[in-house]
């Protein structure tokens, strides 16, 4: 980007994501937080323990420059550049060797063999028996559920199920044909034959551009009859049972609201939740979190972390809430942003009356 970071996206779905994620952060050790890599930091935390960061914050065990080296590598991995970035590490390995440093160079061993492995396994889907990703979605009305079972030498090694609302413009044909183009947009792997439950009218200029991608012809067929259209429509059964699942899901979801809004007093269900926890990290730094759903649901994207700036020397829980609460919602107010339907706060009357003096001063007491 323009701002000199490296993006990777869109991921549909976000669970494909938070994989891509988790490898980076197993083979890599890219860090997950936001600490300052000034290197002065005493000792690593927990991520490093479990081999999941290597530590740049810590200048005795990883600098800045190893760190760079790595991100470079974790960039590679995320662009499918695998074979650069093998041929990379390999060198780095034998440097890091004669040099004496073996802890770095067992650890990029074993990056290099996962690194292969992954690479043997798409290749072998490649190579041996065929290729296939069977679509299928049940629809009702403005809501429908899309699923993807990918083929590879007849069995079922991968599926994929994907809810989309706010489909009244779009005819069934046009569901298909915006969902082939969405999913493969990715950079997912491209089976060399794709079969979908109807024909549509750009069938033959996605099949091309999903060749042009790929590097070989790929397929796209409406089976009609026999074993291919009976797996096509288990696939629609499927994507059935998972419409009705969500439905269910959402009137649990709904009752459990009702519920709350009972229980508490509150005139309608709470559409909005954001709730509050402050923690003291060991006995001196103050840490506070906020969660949030909306219609029972977490809004991951929402949540926040704040470092409490005011309160200083003895931990004060009742001032940190204060503060917290105070910060997010006069950002709230300055942003006009949703205001929540209902507030949580973790503790006892102390805390909840300092996040009601904030909610005064802000003039949001109701």
């Amino acid at each position: 980007g323009d701002d000199g970071a490296t993006y990777s996206g869109p991921y549909v779905p976000a669970s494909l994501a938070r994989k891509s994620m988790n490898l980076v952060h197993r083979l890599f050790g890219i860090r997950n937080c936001n600490e300052k890599l000034n290197g002065h930091r005493p000792r690593p935390c927990l991520q490093y323990q479990i081999k999941r960061c290597m530590a740049p914050c810590v200048e005795r065990i990883a600098g800045l420059d190893t760190y760079r080296k790595t991100a470079e590598s974790a960039r590679l991995f995320m662009e499918g550049k695998n074979d650069d970035l093998v041929a990379s590490m390999k060198k780095q390995m034998l440097e890091a060797s004669d040099k004496e440093r073996f802890e770095e160079a067992a650890r990029l061993r074993d990056v290099i063999r996962m690194l292969e492995d992954l690479g043997t396994r798409q290749k072998m889907a490649t190579v041996h028996g065929e290729e296939r990703d069977v679509f299928g979605f049940h629809r009702e009305g403005e809501r429908a559920v899309l699923q993807v079972f990918s083929m590879r030498s007849g069995k079922v090694v991968d599926r994929d199920s994907v809810t989309l609302d706010g489909l009244e413009a779009h005819g069934d044909a046009d569901l298909i044909s915006a969902s082939l183009k969405q999913y493969y947009e990715l950079d997912r792997f491209l089976p060399t034959e794709i079969h979908v439950p109807m024909d549509f009218p750009e069938r033959e200029l996605v099949s091309e551009w999903l060749s042009g991608k790929k590097g070989r012809r790929v397929e796209i067929i409406v089976p009609r009859r026999g074993g291919k259209r009976r797996l096509i429509d288990l696939v629609c059964r499927n994507a059935k049972l998972a419409f009705e699942l969500d439905i269910q899901e959402e009137g649990r979801q709904t009752a459990c609201l009702e519920h709350i809004a009972e229980l508490l007093g509150l005139p309608d269900k709470p559409q909005r939740i954001e709730a509050f926890d402050i923690s003291n990290i060991q006995g001196s730094d103050v840490v506070a979190s906020m969660v949030a759903f909306d219609n029972g649901q977490p809004s991951r994207n929402d949540y926040r972390k704040f470092k409490v700036r005011t309160v200083a020397g003895k931990p004060d829980d009742f001032a940190s809430m204060r503060e917290v609460v105070m910060r997010r919602y006069r950002r709230v107010l300055e942003e006009e942003s949703e205001q929540p339907d209902l507030i949580l706060i973790d503790g006892g009357k102390g805390q909840l009356q300092s996040a009601y003096e904030a909610l005064t001063e802000l003039g949001l007491s109701h």
